[in-house]
């Protein structure tokens, strides 16, 4: 309560700004510059999208960029706080009253404010025991703070609405204790660390403007830049382009990195969603030049999937050089990785055969398994790394390796799914068929390559960090499940226990498998890589584990009943 009151003062002292100046300024030389969140230095640009994802749920708010937004939120606070940009999905049940889904910050702090004692309750106990209702109070409440926070960043550098001080803010007026008002100001900044933009020789790199403004040490640099970020909202609040760009520009010169210039581009590309609809064109010209039999349609589809893997390995490149690690930290990372494998095997595939069965299948697998990253991505796709993970050799290493052990044996599942539709067709190519079966005996046999390497690897890794080389951890269950798998169809195909439908039904499951061991040992939430845990997957784990279950063996009795036609 005393925080929303001190905010909401701290507010009125602020001078009303001419109108709302994110409608004609061009802000895209300011949302380059460099901020420290979350353990890392990034551009304002990609913070403004994470954050406002984080609270809204989108991008976009009230016709607003995430830019414009961040914009409008630190420089008119005013403005900022009565602003829609809360989203809950029942707001009725949070006791808001209307049939609307977006709030202002002043809407919901009487809210919040009288749950306060709840929300206190809530935070004391295990959230594995809070229902959905509890889950969103506290998400609305912990956002809320956080908003609060970014309302008042700012508040010291803004023009207040003093008389005989026109135009003037704290940061010009402090130490001059005629004015009252200095104080309000500075108790509504008073441990507000939120929006580090100002850069200090420190380890931490940058810090908010309220503790460089409230730090007795603070140097020139730290004054300078406060001076700079002055003006900016001066420029911002007054609609003023000329002055923003050259106290931008004047920032950029001391703190853009080449870094922080290619985030921007990147963010910028959107080059996954590009890539994404490059593949699903790639799977509908083919799928044309199977019907309509134009070879034109053939090249414009090698075409599209070749751009779309380019994409995507640019995509993975660009990761790579910003955040100075190999590609697969994460799992969304790791979706992004493995779908590039897929698509560049199939590539080599369909150069080898020539048969449009590479362009149909990585057309279907690049456009599967980047949907799929898009549901795995969280808020925040480059955040900071837990620290077992910060190793570069480990994640080049064994992480690198069994990535693309996924990948290839999702390649060899592809291809005998495809095999099985085939198999189970009136008219079938004998010559098509066996070269599925040798390809995926082939495939299978890599497979095994990379997912024991990458299994040993780990042992490696997990015997230099934790001081054992194995200990039945659902991570290194679930990688050995993947090795067992395939030594088992492998060995039945060998030994002549499992005919050749036996061995390509086995290769099929091994989707299955590896989704089990890729995702679904998170779901335990038990093990030492607490930090791959993951929630809301299940119901897709389950519904992807039975349809796989119904495809295989509708097109295997379907096969088995043709058998015993001929016969």
């Amino acid at each position: 309560m005393f925080v929303r009151i001190i905010l909401l003062i701290a507010l009125f002292c602020i001078l009303p700004a001419k109108g709302y100046a994110n409608d004609s300024l061009e802000l895209g030389k300011w949302s380059t510059l460099p901020i420290l969140y979350d353990g890392r230095v990034q551009p304002i640009d990609s913070f403004s999208n994470v954050l406002l994802k984080k609270i809204h749920g989108h991008s976009h708010v009230a016709g607003m960029d995430a830019n414009q937004w961040l914009a409008l939120t630190i420089f008119q606070p005013e403005s900022g706080a009565l602003l829609p940009v809360f989203k809950i999905v029942n707001p009725e049940k949070l006791g808001l009253k209307g049939m609307r889904k977006e709030y202002s910050y002043a809407e919901i702090t009487d809210l919040l404010e009288q749950n306060k004692e709840n929300i206190d309750n809530l935070l004391k106990t295990n959230s594995n025991k809070w229902t959905t209702d509890d889950k969103a109070l506290v998400r609305l409440y912990e956002n809320a703070i956080q908003y609060a926070e970014l309302l008042r960043s700012l508040t010291g550098l803004l023009p207040l609405n003093i008389n005989g001080a026109p135009q003037q803010n704290y940061f010009q007026l402090r130490g001059k204790n005629k004015f009252s008002a200095l104080k309000i100001i500075e108790a509504g900044g008073q441990n507000n660390n939120f929006l580090r933009i100002i850069p200090t020789n420190s380890v931490e790199k940058f810090v908010s403007p309220w503790n460089a403004l409230l730090n007795k040490d603070a140097n020139d640099e730290n004054n300078l830049s406060l001076q700079k970020w002055s003006g900016i909202a001066l420029a911002y609040r007054e609609n003023d382009q000329l002055n923003l760009n050259k106290y931008v520009e004047e920032l950029q010169e001391s703190t853009l990195t080449p870094r922080l210039k290619t985030e921007y581009f990147y963010n910028q590309l959107n080059l996954l969603n590009i890539a994404t609809i490059l593949f699903f064109l790639s799977f509908v010209f083919i799928t044309a030049k199977q019907i309509v039999n134009k070879p034109i349609f053939y090249k414009i589809s090698w075409g599209l999937l070749t751009l779309g893997l380019i994409a995507n390995i640019f995509d993975i490149a660009l990761r790579v050089y910003i955040l100075s690690r190999p590609p697969v930290g994460t799992l969304y990372e790791s979706i992004i990785f493995v779908s590039a494998i897929a698509v560049l095997g199939f590539l080599f595939i369909e150069k080898k055969k020539k048969s449009e069965t590479g362009i149909l299948l990585g057309s279907i697998a690049g456009s599967l398994f980047l949907v799929t990253a898009k549901s795995f991505a969280s808020e925040d796709t480059m955040g900071t790394l837990v620290a077992v993970l910060n190793t570069n050799f480990w994640l080049l290493t064994h992480v690198i390796c069994i990535t693309i052990g996924y990948g290839v044996c999702f390649i060899t599942a592809f291809i005998a799914h495809y095999y099985l539709f085939k198999k189970s067709l009136k008219k079938q190519n004998s010559v098509e068929l066996n070269w599925l079966y040798q390809a995926s005996i082939t495939l299978s046999i890599i497979s095994l390559l990379f997912t024991i390497i990458g299994t040993i690897l780990g042992g490696i890794w997990a015997d230099q960090s934790w001081g054992r080389f194995w200990g039945w951890d659902p991570k290194e269950n679930g990688a050995l499940l993947i090795v067992l798998w395939l030594i088992w169809i492998l060995h039945n195909k060998i030994s002549g226990h499992m005919n050749e439908i036996g061995f390509m039904i086995g290769a099929a499951l091994l989707s299955i498998v590896v989704v089990i061991a890729w995702f679904g040992v998170n779901l335990l939430n038990v093990g030492l890589h607490s930090y791959g845990f993951i929630t809301g997957v299940a119901l897709g784990i389950s519904v992807f584990c039975i349809l796989e279950l119904l495809f295989i063996g509708v097109f295997a009795t379907c096969i088995k009943r043709q058998s015993h036609n001929e016969i």
